[in-house]
């Protein structure tokens, strides 16, 4: 079990090492979880290894590189030039980031992580999935999320390495792809919210709803309305081709 979670996530970031702050949220497992005090030790010596892996394996090649950035970004980028600007002004790009970051948030640009097919544009009912997404936050809750609903401290831990997930990758195109001291971070996709979105809705919500649904109906129902905004847009995508 060990072994699975910490190989699990440490392979899913490693598609963008920035990710890293995921990897510390195993560590709120309370010790109790573990056979004795030198399995729990072990856990918390890999888990934070594998972070260290993680986090050197973006920082050793800017540090070793030449603070060109990513050429894609325009001949104004210089990723040395961008980290003296933030450390000289703070406030300017914490107002940068936020800004771009409720932009991503806003519900009207949902559909850039649940229905976007890169060329092909955008498909529709995105705002059905959104909808459908916050009511299984709610009422899709079994008895460990209940459990874990009463766990302020680790949920707040957690959703704060969640937020810090998204804030490196964004930190790290400002820094690598946008010009310097630019008041917009470009590159920053809607896409890259989405490793985020559902261990967020596991921790968001209410230990005071229960679900008495049946779930042989409660659960098929959630997956065919999904189903069918995921099909629409895959259809959606397809006749565009040939509109």
């Amino acid at each position: 079990d060990q072994f699975v979670i910490l190989g699990a996530l440490f392979m899913g970031c490693l598609a963008k090492q920035t990710y890293f702050p995921v990897l510390l949220i195993p560590l709120t497992l309370p010790r109790s979880k573990f056979a004795g005090g030198r399995e729990w030790k072990r856990f918390i010596w890999a888990d934070l290894a594998a972070v260290t892996v993680l986090i050197l394996s973006f920082i050793l090649p800017f540090v070793l590189g030449d603070g060109a950035g990513d050429a894609r970004g325009g001949d104004d980028v210089n990723a040395f030039e961008q980290v003296r600007f933030i450390l000289g002004h703070p406030l300017d790009y914490t107002r940068t980031l936020l800004q771009t970051l409720g932009s991503y948030f806003h519900p009207d640009n949902a559909k850039g992580f649940i229905n976007h097919l890169a060329y092909l544009g955008y498909g529709p009912h995105a705002s059905i999935y959104l909808a459908l997404m916050v009511a299984v936050t709610f009422t899709d809750k079994a008895e460990a999320d209940l459990v874990l609903g009463r766990k302020y401290g680790i949920q707040a831990v957690s959703l704060l390495m969640l937020f810090i997930a998204i804030v490196l990758p964004a930190t790290a195109l400002y820094v690598s792809y946008t010009a310097v001291g630019a008041v917009r971070i470009a590159g920053f996709q809607y896409r890259y919210l989405t490793p985020v979105i559902f261990p967020a809705m596991m921790l968001l919500g209410s230990t005071e709803i229960r679900n008495h649904m049946n779930r042989e109906i409660y659960n098929p129902l959630v997956f065919v309305i999904a189903g069918f905004v995921g099909f629409a847009t895959v259809l959606h995508g397809c006749i565009g081709l040939y509109g």
